[in-house]
């Protein structure tokens, strides 16, 4: 969440570049999305995603990568245990605390979902010229600066 020093710093038209930033990213994400559904809510693969990146993980660390409290997070890890997308496990060292950890079938069916709809966003792109192309290579890398910044 921004500041209020924050936002009286910005200018109308950085304003308006986010607002937009923004809602163009999720009409893409959703075009996508709705492209190949799949039985499982877009939380449920956010949270198995961001176990397959980080490997073995405790679950409050998870409900902190997902923004999500704890005890809302127990469900969908409840979920991807039973279709066996996720592995829980008690930690040795403290018996209260939870391990997740993707299976192979977790981590294969998020490398090919990401792997899907990386192409149909290429497909999307032919008509770009090189220079546009170019400039959205550009993007990708500033968004992903964007995204790794604290």
């Amino acid at each position: 969440m921004t500041t209020a020093a924050e936002r009286a710093a910005l200018t109308d038209s950085e304003r308006e570049l986010g607002v937009s930033l923004d809602l163009a990213l999720g009409r893409l994400l959703r075009w996508n999305r709705r492209k190949a559904p799949t039985a499982f809510a877009p939380g449920v693969l956010s949270a198995l995603g961001t176990v397959v990146d980080a490997g073995h993980l405790r679950l409050g660390d998870l409900a902190s990568r997902e923004g999500v409290a704890p005890a809302s997070l127990s469900r969908t890890v409840a979920i991807l245990a039973e279709k066996a997308l996720l592995i829980r496990s008690v930690d040795p060292a403290d018996r209260r605390s939870i391990f997740v950890e993707a299976t192979p079938a977790g981590r294969s069916l998020i490398l090919d979902q990401r792997r899907e709809r990386g192409e149909r966003l290429a497909a999307r792109l032919a008509p770009l010229t090189q220079a546009q192309v170019d400039a959205m290579r550009e993007i990708v890398r500033a968004i992903n600066d964007l995204a790794d910044s604290p």
